[in-house]
């Protein structure tokens, strides 16, 4: 062998035996300088044991560890913070040390497989939804000592019973009656639960948080009694077996795509005696009818004819109403929101009235048979994606000159034609 040749091959060895004693020095987890903040854990074993004196379970620190079955604390925990074990699919139980004062937004979420869960008695502040998208959690308990913090048949409360803050989704009920003196259901509180088919909230109950109840697909019923006052955002986004839908007389609001892609409600009702909403043929409206709120999209009309004295058309009103091949908006309309008619998918043309000022961001996008699309010169704003330019071409037609000409060129609208 060459002295060039020994050299190479020494070389290559040396750089070999470099890397496997880098590799087999390199951690599988990270601590903070002081030794109280576990910051990772990136390794591959099943189980895990976090060294004695972390106070706080960082941000993330868990992420996607799939491998992972069981982590052990120690009994210095004392916070875990937001997303700390997202989406760990195979972690089934974890007992938190009673140490442990402060469980963070998320802290669990997508633990897929865990099934129980014990909120030991110093826990002191719960934040936002821990075990959101715990589909396996049949419950969570928490110890009788705990001042802040109380289980009702494995349902998670405050302790004073006011607030509802997590149900457990892999409990096999179907229907589910909110015990007396709750007034606020939190934020995910049965978010995704597929078992629930019918709900019951008390009279106390004042305030139904965001995506409280998104994505409850087999609920069929929900009661609303008086005194509940304010329905958040996207509350019962995507409960498509929910049929019809009675508003008591103590709302005070409905928040933008609290029923959004409800594809079954055939009916809104509002008490006749509510000071801010009405329904009329089952649509729902502002006290003074001037804001269309919510059409119902599961209504097999396949025409509407909106009353003549609206002036706005509401977030998603009719988004994804698949029924509908027509409908007629009155002269008095100025403003069309944000999806308002998004993904009617059979509405055939469409004509905006003179008047129409403000045209939302994807109001008509997905309206794939529409040919047509009237727009009229007082329109001076037309949003994002309004009209959707992927679905089969649509003719634009709109005054010389106008803004929706200006849109229709800018955009590169195929089909462009000027209206005398």
């Amino acid at each position: 062998m060459s002295k060039s040749a020994k050299i190479i091959l020494f070389g290559a060895a040396f750089c070999l035996l470099s890397f496997m004693l880098w590799k087999t020095s390199v951690k599988s987890y990270e601590i903070s300088s002081d030794g109280k903040k576990l910051l990772y854990y990136r390794g591959k074993d099943e189980t895990f044991i976090v060294p004695d004196g972390v106070e706080t379970i960082g941000r993330h620190a868990f992420k996607n560890c799939s491998s992972l079955k069981e982590v052990v604390l120690p009994e210095s925990v004392k916070t875990i913070e937001d997303c700390a074990f997202y989406e760990c699919h195979s972690i089934k139980s974890i007992i938190l040390p009673e140490n442990v004062e402060e469980i963070e937004d998320s802290a669990f979420l997508g633990c897929i497989k865990l099934e129980t869960i014990t909120i030991p008695k110093n826990v002191a502040t719960i934040e936002g939804s821990p075990f959101h998208s715990c589909f396996a959690l049949t419950s969570i308990d928490v110890d009788e000592d705990n001042p802040n913090y109380r289980s009702i048949e494995g349902v998670l409360f405050t302790k004073d019973g006011k607030k509802l803050i997590q149900y457990p989704l892999g409990a096999q009920r179907e229907d589910y009656v909110v015990p007396d003196g709750v007034e606020e259901i939190r934020t995910s509180a049965f978010q995704f639960c597929s078992t629930l088919k019918s709900i019951v909230l008390p009279e106390g109950v004042k305030h139904i948080k965001t995506w409280a109840f998104d994505g409850c697909y087999s609920m069929k019923s929900v009661v609303f009694r008086e005194g509940l006052e304010a329905i958040g955002r996207w509350a019962f986004y995507g409960c498509r077996s929910l049929t019809t839908v009675f508003i008591p007389a103590t709302v005070e609001l409905i928040e933008e795509g609290a029923f959004d892609s409800c594809s079954s409600i055939i009916s809104f009702e509002a008490a006749p005696n509510n000071p801010r909403y009405r329904s009329d043929e089952g649509v729902l409206f502002s006290k003074d009818g001037k804001k269309l709120t919510q059409y119902p999209i599961g209504s097999a009309r396949d025409n509407y004819v909106i009353p003549e004295n609206v002036v706005v058309i509401g977030y998603k009103a009719f988004s994804g109403c698949e029924t509908l091949t027509s409908i007629v908006l009155p002269s008095n309309v100025k403003e069309i929101e944000y999806g308002a008619f998004n993904n009617c998918s059979s509405l055939k043309s469409i004509t905006i009235p003179e008047g129409v000022e403000t045209i939302g961001e994807s109001a008509f996008q997905g309206c794939d048979s529409a040919s047509s699309i009237i727009v009229p010169s007082s329109v001076k704003r037309i949003g994002k994606n309004a009209f959707d330019r992927s679905y089969r071409p649509a003719t634009i037609r709109a005054p010389k000159g106008s803004y929706a000409e200006r849109y229709a060129r800018k955009t590169g609208w195929l089909d462009f034609e000027p209206l005398e």
